[in-house]
């Protein structure tokens, strides 16, 4: 009896040390997990090598609309030159309205409220600088006034608050569905850099080198119609 419980013994021992000699796994899985999706050498590899998707700016809508305010005053001054000199510029200054979809009378506002715009722009430019020039005089050795930060602030703030306006004169004055063909047109014909814009067919003859003053780079599309 004694010698069958020691043979017993010996069985059991046996079968342990034979299943720890072989790994466990559980029905139907593989003994060699796959690797996760995290430690994967191959999608490492591609989550280094890919490329920093650039960021585009979002370019303020005024920057837009001041640089087409400029555009259409450069235009009639170019129109109103070339008029003096015995030249036919009716499509000429009829093109921003006519590529646009507008109507004449609709046309006539937009070149209205764009002209008024420039005008009170350069009005407070020049009162600035004859701000600037007053101080200059008045100072001990005569020397060109320095402008503040704030001062500079302030007059960038006033410049904005005139570009506003006049936009929200342009929607209430065309109305919804006028203003979004105008705004198409304006974001095809002003292309900041960097931003991808859909080109409009156009002849040159606009001047780049008037545009604005801004603080974003761009550029102007060409107008042309001049006979």
């Amino acid at each position: 009896m004694k010698t069958s419980i020691w043979h017993l013994s010996l069985v059991l021992l046996f079968c342990i040390g034979l299943a720890s000699t072989f790994p466990t796994r559980a029905y139907g899985q593989d003994t060699q997990s796959a690797p996760s999706e995290a430690t994967s050498p191959d999608r490492a590899g591609s989550a280094q090598d890919s490329p920093t998707q650039p960021v585009i700016p979002t370019v303020p809508e005024r920057t837009i609309y001041r640089a087409f305010f400029s555009h259409v005053a450069n235009d009639d001054k170019t129109a109103t030159k070339l008029e003096s000199e015995g030249k036919n510029v009716d499509g000429f200054r009829a093109h921003d309205q006519e590529t646009s979809g507008l109507t004449v009378d609709e046309g006539a506002i937009v070149k209205s409220v764009a002209l008024d715009c420039i005008q009170a722009l350069d009005e407070m430019k020049a009162a600035r600088h004859a701000d600037a020039e007053t101080r200059s005089a008045q100072s001990a050795n005569g020397s060109k006034a320095a402008v503040s930060r704030s001062e500079m602030a302030k007059a960038r703030a006033d410049s904005d608050d005139v570009v506003d306006v006049h936009i929200a004169q342009l929607r209430q004055m065309l109305g919804d569905a006028s203003f979004a063909k105008l705004d198409k047109y304006v974001r095809s014909l002003i292309q900041p850099k960097g931003v991808n814009v859909a080109k409009p067919a156009q002849r040159p003859l606009f001047d780049p080198n008037a545009a604005p003053e801004l603080n974003i780079p761009f550029t102007l599309k060409q107008n042309g119609g001049v006979h």
